[in-house]
């Protein structure tokens, strides 16, 4: 027997509302992992397993309403133990194809300056040259073959003991450079210059400063390429050239963890709409129209803003349901509990409920999480206290009976711990104070309990 108990309440409903939380989030998470996927050079049969590995599991949620609390759980445990893997992958997956794009750019801009200096060159061979034909078909060649060309126009060239301009000289020199095939092919023994090395490495970091949608740092460092090719110090354009690359080393990593933010706040937005809740969805919609123009600090600020609406938002509806379930099984068991009573119990941390054949005497509920208090208590001084034991003695019996009524909607109670009946002088509640309880709440609060 017990006059005083702590119990915890785990609702279907909350482990629900859990999962299509992280089934929003899943699945936004595996369209951003597919679309890096999908844009690389070379795919594996890894990716079609996770794809396959994935359908499966939302599949599961079909069968989501013939499914008790606990499997609903594991089944929110398995998208998130999938997705988890997704995360670190995306990482190394944007590194490879910013990596293969930027190089894919890099070999396409040679293959234009490549083309370019045949044509310059073109009128320093002989009229009679088969390279003349070549030069005019060179903008339709491969990397391979237009160094290949190119490595045999500056030959001839030599064997006429012709010069090249001091542009042209120079141009061929970043040519040379530019690709291992290249680098390979030219058998002329000069050795690739540091700040040669440097301009290839800065190049391609151009590049993916403009795959990463940073144009802005992108055209800035093109320029200052510029400029510090026109430096006749060849110590000075190095040190300049190293400042440049930590730069660009910098602005790219700041770009990345834009994105990588952006993509979060999307997923978020995703779990807001999960709601369908109105309020939720403005918010999402709101965030998501000026995300484009924030800054990183800007959009930290807003993933915390988001992560707290969505945890305050799922903790008030898990409390409403988790209210509404009690008292709903009190109900079934002959307590009169009023329409109100739930925004009352919200409202004012505890609700006191009376029972219909047990004259004087209530149950007094309190507690706004999963855990709550529930004691019995009377509702008048003028009452024949010989009966507190015994009416402890029947909210005993009658526990067993809620978990079995809430057991049938896939709800579970637990008794963490219990007060012996009689243990402690039964508290007294006027029935008046409980009017005025429920009266008001219900002026602060609509009519909405309907279970």
């Amino acid at each position: 027997m017990m006059s005083s108990s702590v119990h915890y309440i785990s609702i279907k409903e909350t482990t629900v509302i859990r999962y299509h939380r992280q089934l929003a989030n899943s699945k936004k998470q595996f369209k951003q992992w597919k679309a890096l996927v999908e844009q690389l050079t070379y795919q594996d049969e890894r990716v079609s397993q996770i794809e396959s590995t994935f359908n499966a599991l939302v599949k599961d949620n079909q069968q989501l309403d013939a499914l008790d609390a606990h499997s609903v759980s594991r089944l929110t445990e398995k998208l998130g133990q999938f997705i988890a893997p997704l995360r670190q992958d995306m990482k190394n997956l944007r590194e490879q194809v910013i990596e293969e794009k930027a190089l894919a750019r890099h070999i396409q801009q040679g293959k234009q300056k490549s083309s370019g200096l045949l044509r310059q060159l073109k009128s320093q061979l002989a009229s009679y040259s088969v390279l003349n034909a070549e030069i005019e078909l060179s903008e339709n060649m491969s990397e391979k073959e237009i160094s290949l060309l190119l490595f045999r126009v500056t030959g001839e060239i030599e064997a006429q003991q012709a010069q090249l301009s001091p542009i042209q000289s120079e141009l061929l020199t970043q040519l040379k450079a530019q690709s291992t095939y290249s680098q390979q092919l030219w058998q002329s023994g000069e050795s690739q210059s540091p700040f040669t090395q440097q301009c290839h490495q800065i190049e391609l970091m151009i590049e993916k400063l403009r795959l990463v949608g940073n144009e802005v740092e992108a055209n800035h460092h093109a320029n200052q390429l510029i400029e510090i090719q026109k430096i006749s110090d060849s110590k000075k354009q190095r040190l300049l050239a190293d400042s440049m690359i930590m730069n660009m080393a910098e602005s790219l990593r700041n770009s990345i963890r834009r994105i990588d933010l952006m993509e979060e706040l999307i997923r978020l937005c995703a779990e807001l709409e999960s709601f369908d809740d109105k309020e939720m969805l403005t918010l999402s919609r709101d965030t998501e129209a000026i995300a484009s123009l924030a800054t990183v600090e800007q959009l930290d600020v807003m993933i915390a803003k988001l992560k707290h609406a969505i945890e305050t938002h799922e903790q008030q509806l898990s409390m409403r349901q988790q209210c509404e379930a009690v008292l709903a099984g009190l109900s079934e068991l002959g307590y009169v509990v009023h329409e109100n009573a739930v925004n009352s119990w919200l409202d004012n941390g505890q609700v006191v409920v009376s029972h219909a054949t047990i004259p004087d005497y209530g149950l007094e509920l309190g507690g706004k999480q999963a855990r709550f208090q529930a004691r019995t208590v009377a509702l008048t001084h003028q009452r024949d206290t010989t009966r507190d034991k015994d009416v402890d003695a029947i909210w005993c019996s009658q526990q067993q009976q809620l978990q079995t009524i809430l057991a049938k909607s896939h709800a579970e109670l637990l008794i963490e711990r219990a007060l012996p009946a009689g243990q402690s002088a039964m508290k007294v509640i006027e029935s008046e104070d409980i009017a005025h309880q429920h009266t008001v709440t219900q002026v602060q609060k609509p009519k909405t309990f309907s279970r």
